[in-house]
């Protein structure tokens, strides 16, 4: 499978962060480069993830993720939230470049010239380091000199976020030449953009204000919940797997949303402010049974001693007792009962599952 060959690519190299490519060797970060051009532009793969994508009936999105839009925080809370409220979402990390031409050789032809924001991508081998210079050794299919920032950009979006590739299938990611990606994605796969033109929507799926500088420049808007920043992916994850009767059912409901064309931003947002009523309306339902459990804690811990001694007399247990509030033994142990069946009955109610994420913040 093409995204596991991702994975262990990204896992042979040891690489976690932006920072642990950034301090591999010249040689390693070469080699990985090459490999992970061979990854991503290889026309098998390329086939195998739009197949997978457009043989799901569920719902699909396609997110466009330029350089320079928000923090890796902002994306990797972006991606969560997408591969929650989708089936299957392609996430294009597009890079400025252009093919190697005659003229970026010197007279030698072994040479390479390049700037210091640029660097190599494509299937390449070098006898010494290539980032800023260097001999190549062999260029075996097509190469590109692209903009370093934007490459650094395509690591650190696959790497912080590579739990999506691990434990989900729901994310797949897609990279090349800006003007290139454009051809690639055509009309006929039926993804939904999630370069959400509402201003509303896009500040609820990052969860900040401002989008093009990262700096809340006015008062950050109410975030509805659930709230999926500082929840890690491996907690989304597995409460989809336990919760899978509600998100099923939670999501048939957004793909009757998703299929109306016109104001479908607007229903989307309408129906996020939905969710984030629900989870209130739960949160206080829940409260008001987690003090009830308390105040029987106490009672509870009070009537210990004496339950003791009269639970050996089976008649005791139709006794009024004052230090039960005059009821009985059994009525008073029937409310712990009804107390946890009504929060096993809250358990079912269709917006539970988003409840769950929250409070996992």
């Amino acid at each position: 499978m093409a995204q596991v060959d991702l994975l262990k690519l990204i896992n042979d190299f040891g690489i976690n962060s932006l920072h642990e490519f950034k301090v591999l060797s010249h040689r390693d970060r070469t080699i990985f480069t090459s490999r992970l051009y061979k990854k991503l532009e290889n026309k098998k793969y390329k086939t195998y993830t739009l197949q997978s994508i457009k043989s799901s009936d569920g719902i699909r999105f396609h997110y466009n993720c330029p350089k320079g839009i928000s923090s890796k925080e902002q994306i990797s809370t972006f991606l969560n939230k997408l591969s929650f409220y989708s089936d299957k979402s392609l996430i294009t990390i597009p890079l400025k470049g252009r093919k190697i031409l005659k003229k970026d050789y010197d007279i030698n032809g072994r040479r390479f010239k390049l700037d210091e924001n640029e660097m190599l991508f494509g299937e390449i081998e070098t006898i010494e380091k290539c980032e800023y210079g260097g001999e190549i050794q062999e260029i075996k299919d097509n190469a590109y000199i692209i903009d370093k920032a934007h490459f650094e950009h395509l690591v650190e979006v696959i790497v912080e976020n590579k739990v999506l590739l691990e434990k989900d299938y729901a994310i797949y990611f897609f990279t090349g030449i800006e003007k290139q990606l454009k051809k690639e994605i055509k009309p006929g796969y039926h993804l939904t953009t999630a370069n959400f033109s509402l201003k509303s929507l896009r500040e609820q799926f990052y969860e900040f204000d401002n989008m093009s500088t990262g700096y809340y420049e006015e008062p950050l808007p109410p975030i509805l919940l659930p709230q999926f920043s500082n929840v890690p992916a491996e907690i989304i994850i597995e409460i989809k797997k336990q919760e899978k009767e509600l998100y099923f059912k939670f999501h048939q409901r957004l793909k009757q949303i998703l299929k109306k064309e016109i104001e479908q931003e607007q229903e989307l947002l309408d129906f996020m402010r939905e969710i984030d009523n629900e989870v209130r309306i739960l949160k206080k339902k829940f409260e008001i049974i987690r003090k009830a459990w308390e105040r029987k804690k106490y009672f509870f811990i009070l009537t210990q001693s004496v339950t003791s001694v009269i639970l050996s007399v089976p008649e005791a247990f139709g006794i009024k007792l004052p230090i039960l509030g005059g009821t009985t033994i059994k009525d008073y142990f029937e409310k712990w009962v009804d107390k946890d069946e009504k929060a096993s009955m809250l358990k079912l109610e269709p917006f539970y599952i988003m409840l769950r994420i929250d409070g996992k913040k």
